[in-house]
């Protein structure tokens, strides 16, 4: 799925293995839910200058989770929540 943020092509994978095959296209960034990517795997993975966006974090535990996989942009349901957990 191709979406536009800002005027930036971005795309949303719905696993691990189609985030990979994205690394390599001409998309600004890659968005991807928060349950369907491991910190591990991101660790490993060579994004190619491309923007990380995890999305569908609802609570803190989720937000602490999401944090530590170090996205470029994260959005979430409860602000206030995932900047007492940042900070």
């Amino acid at each position: 799925e191709v979406e536009q943020l800002g005027g930036k092509i971005i795309i949303n994978a719905s696993n691990e293995q189609e985030l990979l095959s994205f690394t390599n296209s001409n998309f600004w960034g890659i968005s991807i839910r928060n349950k369907d990517v491991t910190n591990e795997f991101l660790s490993s993975l060579n994004l190619n200058g491309k923007r990380l966006i995890l999305y569908d974090v609802r609570s803190p535990k989720k937000s602490r989770e999401a944090l530590n996989k170090h996205p470029d942009y994260l959005f979430t349901d409860d602000i206030k929540t995932t900047l007492t957990e940042k900070y």
